[in-house]
């Protein structure tokens, strides 16, 4: 069964293979980290899973660079510094209970981004399974 399909058959809100497109996203060079995490971010907006936090560093002209990006999916927080220690970002993933940090990790950009897109799948997916039973429950028939 694929993410974005009930097990009725039905498919849920999210856009067909948005999830899958953000996995593929994975195989990027480092370098282009300046244009990724900007899509990233968007992508990840338009899912509607989570919560999306992003720090911008304004720069002259009304431009600005994307200085820290955190994405929240169920009790885990993935943090991204871009430009952190030299030209490797800093990422970090840390469990939150509570509102309470109990656990952070460093991580390499790989392990973030996959850890990242296995939790917005089962997030995705389970959101899709609580929306159409909340749909049968109410008798609405989308």
């Amino acid at each position: 069964m694929a993410a974005n399909e009930q097990p009725s058959g039905k498919k849920n809100s999210f856009a067909p293979n948005e999830i899958d497109m953000l996995a593929s996203s994975i195989a990027f060079d480092v370098k282009d980290l300046d244009s990724f995490l900007p899509v990233l971010v968007d992508k990840i907006r338009t899912l509607q899973v989570g919560s999306v936090s992003v720090k911008n560093k304004k720069r002259i002209f009304g431009s600005s660079n994307l200085e820290k990006a955190t994405f929240g999916v169920g009790d885990l927080l993935f943090q991204i510094t871009p430009k952190g220690n030299g030209l490797l970002p800093v990422c970090v993933i840390s469990k939150v209970i509570g509102g309470v940090s109990v656990k952070n990790q460093q991580v390499t950009l790989e392990e973030w981004l996959k850890e990242l897109v296995v939790e917005m799948t089962t997030h995705a997916v389970q959101a899709g399974r609580d929306r159409a039973a909340i749909e049968r429950a109410l008798g609405i028939d989308l």
